[in-house]
C-alpha cells in the first residue's frame, strides 16, 4: 500500500482505505481497532453485544470486512471466535483518529465495561486489560472518570480483584485517603486481605502521615510507626 501512495503518509492511505469501507460495517471496524488498541483481546460476542449485531448479520459483517478483520477460534467448546485487524498499528491509527477525544474514549469504555458478562473466562481478562496502566482505562486522564469506569466493572464483576485494586492504587494516588479506608474495608470484608491489598494498607499509612497537612512531628511519627508494624506483618 505505501508503495502505491509513495506521496500519502501511512495514516492518510490508513484512513482512505477506512473511508472505502461500507459506512454500515465501519462503526464495527473501528470499534475493533480501538479495542486493541487499548490492550484487549477482542471477541465476537462483545462486539455483537456493543452493536446490537444479529446473529444472522454476522457472516455479512465478515464478508464487509474481508480482508481487514479476521476471525479466530479461542474457545472451540463455548463457540467463542475472536476478531483482530490486520496489525497493531493499523488499529492504532484507526482508533486515534476514530477516537480521537477524551469523550469519545470514555464513552467506548463505559459502553464496554456495563456490557461485560463475566460469566466468561475471556470477559474477565477483557476487565483485567482493561485496568491495565498501559492501556485500557490509563487512556483516560482523568482521575475521576478513570474510577467511575472501575466502579462500573466492580459491579458487573464484583468478584474480580483487579478493578478494585486499580480503584484503591487511584484514591491513594491522589490523596483521598478516607475513601481508599473505606474501599480497602469494603474488599477485606468481600474476599478478605490479599496481598495487594495488605501493601495498599502499609502505603496508605506511609502517604497519610506525609500527606496530610496539620499534623504533629509525634503524629506523623506514630502513623510511620504503624505502617512499619504493618509491613512486618506482611513480610
Amino acid at each position: 500500500m505505501k508503495n502505491i501512495f509513495a506521496n500519502d503518509s501511512f495514516d492518510t492511505i490508513v484512513l482512505r482505505e477506512f473511508s472505502g469501507v461500507n459506512p454500515n460495517y465501519q462503526s464495527v471496524y473501528k470499534v475493533i481497532c480501538a479495542l486493541e488498541s487499548f490492550g484487549v483481546r477482542v471477541h465476537r460476542q462483545l462486539v455483537v453485544r456493543l452493536l446490537q449485531i444479529t446473529a444472522q448479520d454476522i457472516g455479512m459483517v465478515l464478508e464487509n470486512l474481508e480482508g481487514l478483520v479476521e476471525e479466530y477460534q479461542i474457545n472451540k467448546r463455548e463457540s467463542i471466535f475472536g476478531w483482530s485487524g490486520r496489525h497493531p498499528v493499523i488499529s492504532e491509527i484507526i482508533s486515534k483518529h476514530k477516537f480521537g477525544g477524551q469523550k469519545e474514549i470514555f464513552a467506548l469504555l463505559k459502553q464496554v465495561a456495563s456490557n461485560i458478562s463475566p460469566t466468561y473466562d475471556i470477559e474477565i481478562r477483557t476487565i483485567r486489560q482493561l485496568c491495565s496502566f498501559e492501556g485500557g482505562i490509563s487512556r483516560i486522564s482523568d482521575v475521576s472518570s478513570q474510577n467511575e469506569l472501575l466502579r462500573i466493572m466492580i459491579s458487573v464483576a464484583p468478584r474480580e480483584r483487579v478493578p478494585r485494586h486499580r480503584l484503591i492504587t487511584n484514591l491513594i494516588n491522589n490523596g483521598h485517603f478516607p475513601d481508599a479506608e473505606a474501599e480497602i474495608r469494603i474488599f477485606e470484608n468481600d474476599l478478605g486481605a490479599d496481598g495487594p491489598v495488605r501493601r495498599y494498607r502499609v502505603r496508605l499509612l506511609i502517604e497519610r502521615a506525609i500527606g496530610t497537612v496539620g499534623l504533629m512531628l509525634d503524629d506523623k511519627s506514630k502513623m510511620l510507626n504503624d505502617a512499619f508494624s504493618a509491613a512486618l506483618k506482611n513480610s
